[in-house]
C-alpha cells in the first residue's frame, strides 16, 4: 500500500477513536452531575438498604428469664488460732532469761517446765530499797506514836507517817511478787502447743512482756471474705459448712458465724467474718477454705453473666430489638455461677447480648446466633453461687 495513503488511514482511526471517548466521558459527567445520581450515593452514604446493606455484627444472645433459685453464700477463705487461743507466759518484774527448755511446734502439758530466769540486778536492788523504806516509814510511825502518846506531836503528824508506811509496804509486796520460783523455773499454766518463743537465753525480759506462748488445742476458726452483694444476708449463728478446696478431699467441717467484720475490706472489697467451728475434727491452722450457707428460695430476673460489661461504676448490658442492640445500665443483685440476678434493667423475654459485646454501641445493628435454651436454663434452679 502507498506510504501516503496508510498515513492517511491511521490519523483517520485516531480521530475517530478519540471522539468516541470524548462522547463517552461527557456522557459521565453528565450521569454525575444529575439529581438522580446524587440522590443515589446519598442512599448509599445514608445506609439505605435497598441500595447499599449497612455491615452489621454477628453476635450471640440468650433470654432474659424468671426462675425459682436455691441460693447458698459461698465464700473463701483460711483456718487460723484466733487472739484468744493464746496463753502468754510473763513475769511481773524484768528477769534474764537463763534457760529454754521447749520448741516451737512442742505439746506441753499443764505444769510442764517452760524457761528458767533469774531477776535483773536492777530488779534485786529494787527489792532491797523498797525492803529498807519499810523498816525506816515503820521506825518513823512508831516515833510517832510515842510523840503522840506523851503530847509532843500532832494527829496530822501521826496520819502522815501512817501513810508513807502503808505505801512503802505495798510497793515492797508489788516488788516481792516478782520474785521467781526459788529453782527459777516458769511452768506451763494450760496443755497446749508451744506457739512462740519471744526471749532468748540470755537476753532481759521486761516486766509484763512475752517470754512464751501457748495455743490451746481445739480452738482453731474460719476467717472467710464475703462478697458484697451477700452481706445483707449474714446473720450471727448462721450456720456454715466448710469443705478443704481441694476437692478431692471429701471432708466437711461444720460451724457457725461468730463475728462479722465493721467495715469493707479495703484490698479485696469483701466483708471479712469469722466462723466458730465445732466438731471432733478440726482444719490445720493455714489451710485454705471454702465455706458455704445455705439460704431460703426465691423468685428471681436472670442473665448469663457473661451479658453483663462493667463500664464505670456501674455494669451495663446490650438489649437486642428488631436487629439493634440498646445499651442499658442493670442492677445486680446477686450471682452464682454463671448467672446473674438483676432488680432492674432487663425483663423476662429479653434478649442480651452474650458473647460478641466488646466493640458495639448503643444502636448498632447486629445479627444473632441465639443460645438454646437447654444451655441457658442449666443453672437457673438448684444452682449455688
Amino acid at each position: 500500500m502507498n506510504p501516503r495513503i496508510r498515513t492517511v488511514l491511521l490519523v483517520g482511526a485516531c480521530f475517530v477513536i478519540g471522539a468516541a471517548a470524548g462522547v463517552g466521558g461527557f456522557k459521565w459527567w453528565l450521569s454525575k452531575s444529575s439529581p438522580e445520581a446524587e440522590k443515589s450515593e446519598s442512599d448509599y452514604a445514608e445506609g439505605n438498604p435497598d441500595k447499599a446493606p449497612e455491615p452489621t455484627a454477628l453476635v450471640r444472645t440468650a433470654d432474659v428469664v424468671q426462675s425459682t433459685v436455691h441460693r447458698t453464700i459461698e465464700a473463701m477463705g483460711i483456718a487460723v488460732i484466733p487472739s484468744t487461743a493464746t496463753v502468754v507466759v510473763a513475769w511481773p518484774a524484768d528477769t534474764v532469761v537463763a534457760r529454754i527448755t521447749v520448741q516451737p511446734g512442742q505439746t506441753v502439758e499443764k505444769n510442764a517446765p517452760l524457761a528458767q530466769i533469774t531477776l535483773t540486778r536492777d530488779a534485786e536492788t529494787q527489792i532491797v530499797l523498797a525492803e529498807q523504806a519499810v523498816v525506816a516509814t515503820t521506825r518513823t510511825l512508831d516515833i510517832a506514836k510515842q510523840r503522840l502518846d506523851r503530847g509532843l506531836a500532832t494527829r496530822p503528824e501521826m496520819v502522815t507517817a501512817q501513810s508513807a508506811n502503808d505505801e512503802a509496804r505495798q510497793r515492797f509486796e508489788r516488788l516481792q511478787k516478782g520474785l521467781p520460783p526459788a529453782d527459777g523455773i516458769l511452768h506451763a499454766p494450760v496443755a497446749g502447743v508451744i506457739g512462740a518463743i519471744r526471749a532468748q537465753v540470755g537476753a532481759t525480759v521486761t516486766a509484763g512482756a512475752a517470754i512464751v506462748e501457748i495455743t490451746t488445742p481445739g480452738t482453731i476458726v474460719a476467717q472467710l471474705a464475703v462478697e458484697l452483694p451477700d452481706a445483707h444476708n449474714l446473720a450471727i449463728g448462721q450456720h456454715f459448712e466448710l469443705r478443704p478446696l481441694d476437692e478431692r478431699d471429701t471432708i466437711k467441717y461444720q460451724g457457725e458465724l461468730a463475728i462479722i467484720g465493721p467495715a469493707v475490706n479495703p484490698v479485696s472489697k469483701t466483708l471479712d467474718v469469722t466462723i466458730a467451728l465445732s466438731g471432733p475434727e478440726l482444719p490445720r491452722p493455714g489451710a485454705p477454705l471454702r465455706g458455704s450457707a445455705a439460704l431460703s428460695e426465691q423468685q428471681a430476673i436472670l442473665i448469663p453473666r457473661t451479658a453483663l460489661i462493667p463500664d464505670g461504676d456501674e455494669m451495663v448490658v446490650f438489649i437486642v430489638h428488631d436487629g439493634k442492640v440498646k445499651r442499658t445500665p442493670v442492677t445486680v443483685v446477686f450471682s452464682f455461677k454463671d448467672r446473674v440476678a438483676l432488680s432492674t434493667g432487663c425483663s423476662v423475654g429479653d434478649q442480651v447480648v452474650v458473647m460478641g459485646q466488646g466493640q458495639l454501641t448503643d444502636g448498632a445493628s447486629v445479627r444473632e446466633e441465639h443460645e438454646s435454651k437447654s444451655d441457658q436454663q442449666k443453672d437457673a434452679s438448684g444452682a449455688n453461687r
